[in-house]
């Protein structure tokens, strides 16, 4: 449903999240934050459908995938399990999402599109040269003609 490079824009944000790290039940989701040269990253739990913040007092980080990665894997932990932070917990309420994968689709058919363009210039561009060298040849063929028929 969700994917990697997914945005979400979620209901009190202006800017949209991304997601970062996925699987069927979290959503780990960044943006930036460039005062701080950071991001701010929010969890999201679509079983429980709320989100917030890792419950660990001193957090890991979120600023790489791999982190991102890291957090998925600490919620997912069998023994000791982190889990989304009760104090800081809001409803769920997702307003939008942009598909990364279908950004990647419509990206790949353009870059294919401007790539048949380009084939397509560069027969025009050897027609045109075949074309130039037939009327070279042909002035060439009609010159000679004259000179012989002057010469009789």
């Amino acid at each position: 449903m969700y994917n990697n490079g997914d945005k979400l824009w979620l209901d009190d944000e202006k800017k949209p999240y991304k997601i970062r790290a996925c699987d069927e039940r979290y959503l780990i989701c960044t943006k930036p934050f460039n005062p701080k040269r950071t991001v701010l990253y929010t969890i999201i739990d679509l079983k429980e459908e709320i989100r917030g913040t890792e419950n660990l007092v001193f957090g890991m980080g979120f600023e790489s995938d791999e982190d991102c990665i890291e957090a998925l894997k600490r919620l997912n932990d069998t023994v000791n399990p982190s889990e989304i932070s009760r104090r800081n917990r809001v409803p769920l309420v997702i307003i939008r999402v942009d598909s990364y994968a279908s950004k990647g689709a419509l990206h790949h058919y353009i870059m294919r599109q401007e790539d048949l363009r380009k084939v397509m210039q560069l027969e025009i561009d050897t027609l045109q040269n075949v074309v130039d060298l037939q009327q070279e040849e042909n002035k060439s063929l009609s010159e000679a003609l004259k000179a012989a028929i002057n010469m009789e």
